[in-house]
Formats: structure tokens, sequence, C-alpha cells
């Protein structure tokens, strides 16, 4: 990660000035002041650490910055449950017949939303008699898998399939410990867009919970998060609801008593309770 690269640079700071078309190299930093600075000119290898280490320090600035505007945007986020949205509109609307202009909604029934069911259950039910089926049934339903970036799946989960990342396959284990069944990085579509979680998990009263584990700190995935998390509140998919994240820290890290718990707050609530 960015702050383990960081520690292994020199200390010091770069300073570049020009004189026409000369550059001179100094290092501000470290034991020197701005006063005394150091000339590196003839020393390439420290100038470009240095400069490494302003861009680490420039990248991660912008990350720390995306977590917040991610965290933001999560905090503030708007369910689409049907029955939420419907609650919110004006009270004349409910001398309508709301599934007439609900259903008008729905026209590709391979994809979420699809309004005229509980946005709880994926896949529909009708397509795959869920009402008649046990969690251990449907996870052995085939799926289709995200195809994308397969040689990065290298960690062997407990069931013999391939992972993405050690902090992965100690999430799968711990699913599998407590019993929960679930499909791995799974692609559905939503909205006629497609969307692959990195679980998707069934919990014994019939409700499906997504849960997303985030394990990178770049601006890239940061945005890429943002998106993902706008699509699944087109299907009612929502924090706290059927959805959740756990993270990596910045050295690569999981708190898995967190995760844990994380996983028992969703998936058996009941628990909680008591």
């Amino acid at each position: 990660m960015l702050n383990n690269e960081l520690r292994r640079l020199p200390d010091g700071k770069l300073m570049i000035s020009s004189n026409g078309d000369r550059l001179s190299y100094f290092d501000i930093g470290g034991d020197y002041s701005r006063v005394h600075p150091k000339g590196i000119g003839r020393n390439a290898e420290t100038v470009y650490k240095l400069a490494r280490k302003a861009f680490l320090q420039e990248q991660l600035k912008r990350v720390e910055t995306n977590i917040a505007i991610l965290e933001t945007a999560i905090a503030g986020s708007m369910g689409l449950d049907t029955k939420d949205v419907l609650a919110a509109m004006p009270k004349h609307f409910e001398r309508l017949d709301a599934e007439r202009f609900i259903k008008a909604a729905a026209r590709n029934i391979d994809s979420w939303p699809n309004p005229s069911r509980d946005p709880y259950l994926y896949p529909k039910p009708a397509a795959l008699r869920l009402e008649s089926m046990s969690p251990e049934e449907w996870a052995a339903i085939p799926y289709k898998e995200n195809t994308s970036f397969l040689e990065s799946k290298v960690h062997r989960a407990n069931r013999g399939f391939y992972v993405r990342s050690k902090s992965e396959a100690l999430i799968t284990a711990e699913y599998d410990r407590v019993g929960i069944f679930y499909h791995y990085d799974e692609t559905i579509t939503i909205d006629g867009e497609y969307i692959s979680p990195d679980m998707i998990g069934l919990r014994q009263d019939g409700v499906f919970i997504f849960h997303e584990h985030l394990g990178r700190q770049d601006e890239q995935y940061a945005e890429r998060t943002i998106r993902k998390q706008i699509t699944y509140q087109k299907a009612g998919i929502t924090l706290g609801k059927n959805l959740f994240f756990t993270f990596d820290n910045e050295f690569g890290e999981i708190n898995m008593p967190l995760i844990q718990a994380s996983i028992e707050t969703m998936f058996f609530p009941a628990h909680r309770k008591q």
C-alpha cells in the first residue's frame, strides 16, 4: 500500500529551481532547513526517490479525500425500496393503483430492478421457485461468474474455488464457518448495467444480503465504489438493510473480529436483539 512504500523512501523533500534551461535539485527537508537546502543534483537516485515520495504523498491525499467523499455519499444516500418511495410521494397518489404505475418501469425481466417483487428477493422467485428452495439448494445453482481479471484469482478458498485476495479467502471461510450460503463474484444486471457483488448471501428468512469488501484505497477504486453504490440504490439494495461494506486497512490487513460482527449483524439480526 501507499504508506508502506512511503516508509521505505528517504527523509527529505525535493525542491527544483530553474535558471534558464538549467535545473537545480535540492533537499529542503529532513535534517536541512529551508535556509540551507542541500544540493543533490549529482545524486539522481535520491532526486527520483524524493520525486516518487512527493507523487505518493499527493496520491495519498487524493485517496483520503475520495474516501471521505465516499463515506459522505454512503451516509447521505436514499433508499429506493418501493414502499419507501411510495411513502414519500404526495398523499393523493394513494388513490391510484400503485401496481400499475410501478410495473410500467419494469421492461427487462432479466435485470434489476423488478418493482413487481420485493427488492430484497434475488433472483426473482418466479424464475427459480425460491419459495420452495432451501438456501443450500440456491447456493448450488450454477450462476454467471464475473470473468474480468481472472488472472488475479490466485487465492484458494475453502470450497476449492479461487478468490482475488487473502482477505476474501478469510471472509469466505467465515461464511462457511457460520453456515451462510452464498455466491462469490456473481455477475448480475441492474437496470441494464452489469455489476458483480463480492458476495451475495442468502439469509435464512429468504432475504439476500450483498457484501462488498474494499481491498484498495486508490482514487480509481474509490470512484468505482461510488458508482457501484449508486447502481445498488436503483434496485433498492441499501446500506444497513441488505448491503454492507468491509475494508482492508492502509496496510492491506483486515480486522477479522469487526468483520465477524458485521456478518452477524446482517445475517443473524435476531442474535443481536437478545
